[in-house]
Parts: C-alpha cells; structure tokens; sequence
C-alpha cells in the first residue's frame, strides 16, 4: 500500500503536468487542424510503443521470476540482456518502416486526413517514431525495477514527458518543426532516470550479438498474444479517431482526444497504480501455486480501485461541462468547442470500468502465462467497438462514438469475469458486494452534494471548491460506512505526511 500511495502522487503529479500541457495546447491550438494532427500522429506511433512494451511488461516479469528462481538472479540478468538486444534489434526494423511509411500509417488513423494536415501529422509521427530506442529500453528495465521494489522510478518519465511536451507547444507558436523537436526531445529523454538506477538495483549491461534462445522464444510466444491484445485496445481508439475524421472533419479527433486524455488522467492516477504493485504479488503467488491467495488479493485490490474509481466516475459525468471549461477553454478553444467535448466526456466516462476491473483480472491469466484468454476477449470487444461505431456514429455522431466504445467495455469485463471464474475460480463476492454498495451510496450523495454546490457558484474557483466539498462529504460518508481498505490506507497516508 506504501508503494502505491507514493505511485498515486507521483502519477497525479505528472497528470497535472499533463492537465497543464493540454491547457497551454488548446490555448495555442484549439481544436484545428495542428490539434488533429499531433493527436493522430502521437496516438498512431504510441500504439507502435505500447503493444510491445505492454507485451514485455505483461510476459517479461514472469518469465524474470521463473528463470531467477530456477536458476539464480544472474541468470535473470542475462536474460535480461538478452532481451534487450532482440528487442533494440527489433526496434530497428520497425523505425525504419515507421519512417518510411509514415504518411500511410496516418492515413489508417485517419482516413479523412489530406495534403497540409497528412504532411504534419507524419512529421509528427516520425518525430515519435525516432524514439523506439529508448522507449523500449525504458519498457524493460520498468519491469525489472518493478521486480527489484522500485516502483518509484518507473513513474518518473511521465513528469519529463509532460514539462518538455508543455514548454514546445508554448514556444513553438505554430511552428510545427518545433513541435516536431520536442516531441522527440520529450519523449528521448524519459529513458534518462534509468541507467544509474538499474545499475544500483544490481543489473550489468552486457551488449552483444542477438541471440534468440528457448527463453527469448517462450517470451515471444508468450507476447504475441498479448500485443494483438494491447493492439485491440488501441484499435478501438484508432476506429474512433477514423470516424470522427469523417463525422466531423473540423476538430472530431481533438475533441475525441481531449475527452480520452482525461478519462487516462483518472486511470492512470487511481487505477493504475493499484494494478502495478498488486502484480509482482500476485506472480510470486500463483508461482507458489497459492491461488485462494491470488483471489483474495484481486479481491481486496478490485475495492481499493472502486473507492477512488466510483466517485472519479460521478464526478466527471456530473461536472464534465464545467471540467472541460475549467482545463481547455481559452484562447483558440472556444465555446463550442467545450460543448462538444463535454458531450462526448460524459458519454465516456463509463468505458473506465473496462480498465478498472478487466485490467486487474488479466493480471492472473499473465501470471501463469496465459495470454491467449485476455486477447481472445480483446478482441471481441473490438468486434463490438467496431460495429456499433458504425450502427451509432451516423445517427449520433462523436457522442456515438463514446457510447459505442462505452458499451463494448461492458461486454469485455463480463467476458472477463466469465473467464476468470472458469480458470481461478470465484472472487469473494461477499466481500466485494458489501463494501461496493457502501461505495455506492457514497457516489450517490457525492453526485448530489457537487451538483448542488456547483450550481450555487458555477465559476472556475466554484468547480475547485465543488470537488473539495464533494470530496470531503464522500470521504466522510464511506468513513462512516466502515468501507473495508480504508484504515489501511488512512495509516500509510499518516505515516507519509509524518515523515514530511
């Protein structure tokens, strides 16, 4: 719990960087052509980083325990090697079609894209294409640190990203080889907190030749599964950003965006933190075969995510208009443009439950390297993505789109749930049903309480003294309630602001 604690500061600090940046973005930018163009290009090359470095991730921490406590943590580390050198090798080739084909890889993110907004975007895209290196570098030694108990040091990238990304759009006035500089810049320096860090954690770096060996070969068979599953996630938004390009061709994709960035801040702040430290426990557990432990500790991690998740999940649908106002609208980004993002915010929102309840349970299928469920179910939601995308964004247009990508998310956690019963068995539904209904009825009186107070002074400074009243009024009530969890964290909170 201590770890997590320190990881929510550190993700909510790097997120209000991140709240920054895309406050100096739509000031500068709006939701116009340059807008689009960073947003697709940074999502089409993200999605290249992300499914392999979320396949690493997923497939390299327990095959690091298994070779580590079969054969010893030098043989750990040389695995560990190994893996890097495939993995830069790798990276080469992909760079090289990344930089190639980039104007062909925008054009799959957005079909509606042509002459001066393709040429930036892939100017874009190149910018971030360039950084496979390092990313891919960070990806891994995350992981080990992770491994080692450092879970500090993996969080630490998102600050520099965020500071870089914010001061190049300031200066950058329109200039989009500026821009294109600090994208590079930004995301080539993350990788600089690691070298010292994994030097101190034990860890020598030996380059040579690449070597694929049965262990190189169980991680990729292992991973492949697992980056078609990252891929469908990323699919879906990709699908979302093609339809907006056609539904709404002024500003769709930036509207979709700003929505999603938000929606991430609240995942990666109070979801994702909880699944990072519950996974290295959850490895160690189901390689000792201990799997009433495994359900126990999903079970106490899925209510510890819905005390912080349900109230998250109120409070943006509750305030969306006055939350989009408050972050973006200014300068180029008007007041239209905050209806319309409002709008497709609240329709959103809901798609959370995907990541906080899905996410948690395909921690187990990776633990014993079972991949294959997580991206069989992956897909599915995809088909669904795809589909009602289609059913739904002609009729209602980008508020379609967020509804369909909000239903589908229903479809994955129940298949989900389905799945982990068949393999693991039930979760403690007695312990999970009891303190989510006290959640509940916290959400409940928190909807009301900031609607309220919200109307009394709908202003900036009403929306900051809003969520501190609806905060203390929920904290109090599932204080009350004697949520379980909550004691926990309270003496580890204390402890923290002790030692400052």
């Amino acid at each position: 719990m201590n770890n997590t604690l320190i990881l929510m500061i550190l993700n909510l600090i790097g997120k209000l960087f991140s709240f920054f940046r895309e406050m100096v973005f739509s000031y500068f930018y709006g939701t116009g052509a340059i807008t689009d163009a960073f947003n697709t290009s940074t999502t089409a090359a993200t999605l290249i980083f992300s499914v392999i470095t979320y396949a690493l991730s997923k497939t390299y921490i327990p095959t690091f325990s298994k070779i580590s406590k079969e054969r010893g943590p030098q043989e750990g580390n040389a695995f560990t090697n190994k893996l890097l050198n495939f993995s830069l090798f790798l990276c080469t080739t992909i760079m090289i079609l990344g930089l190639v084909f980039a104007p062909f890889i925008v054009k799959m993110f957005a079909i509606g894209y042509d002459g001066e907004k393709l040429k930036i975007a892939s100017l874009f895209m190149r910018a971030v294409i360039l950084t496979m290196y390092p990313n891919i570098y960070a990806a891994i030694f995350s992981s080990y640190l992770q491994i080692k108990g450092d879970f500090i040091t993996p969080a630490l990238p998102l600050l520099i990203l965020n500071i870089i990304l914010g001061i190049t759009v300031a200066i950058s006035k329109g200039n989009i080889y500026i821009m294109a500089g600090g994208i590079f810049l930004a995301y080539f320096i993350q990788f600089a907190v690691f070298p010292h860090k994994i030097r101190q954690a034990g860890f020598k770096r030996i380059r040579g030749k690449v070597e694929i060996d049965d262990d190189i070969k169980t991680l990729i068979r292992l991973s492949i599964p697992t980056i078609f599953s990252m891929a469908a996630v990323y699919i879906s938004t990709i699908v979302d950003q093609s339809f907006a390009s056609i539904v709404a061709n002024d500003g769709g994709v930036s509207v979709i965006n700003y929505s999603l960035k938000i929606l991430r801040i609240v995942s990666s702040t109070f979801i994702v933190p909880f699944q990072i430290t519950a996974y290295p426990l959850i490895g160690k557990l189901t390689a000792e075969k201990n799997f009433a432990e495994v359900k126990n500790v999903t079970s106490k991690t899925l209510v510890k995510i819905m005390i912080l998740f349900v109230p998250s999940l109120v409070g943006l649908m509750v305030l969306s208009r006055p939350i989009i106002s408050f972050v973006y609208m200014r300068g180029a980004f008007g007041y239209e443009d905050m209806i319309r993002t409002a709008d497709v915010l609240f329709y959103y929102t809901i798609y959370l439950i995907g990541p906080a309840v899905a996410d948690l349970l395909y921690l187990s299928f990776f633990s014993v390297q079972n991949t294959k469920i997580p991206t069989i179910i992956s897909f599915i939601q995809l088909c669904v993505n795809v589909f009602l995308d289609y059913a739904l964004s002609g009729k209602y247009g980008l508020v379609g789109l967020a509804l369909a990508t909000t239903i589908s998310q229903f479809v994955l956690v129940g298949l989900a749930i389905l799945m982990y019963r068949k393999y693991f068995g039930k979760l403690n539904k007695t312990y999970i049903f009891k303190n989510l209904g006290k959640i509940t009825i916290g959400g409940i009186a928190l909807g009301f309480i900031v609607k309220y107070t919200y109307n009394l002074k709908p202003s900036n400074l009403g929306l900051l003294i809003t969520i501190l009243v609806g905060s203390i009024v929920y904290l109090a009530i599932i204080f009350i309630l004697k949520v379980d969890g909550l004691d926990e964290i309270k003496e580890k909170f204390t402890k923290k602001i002790k030692k400052f």
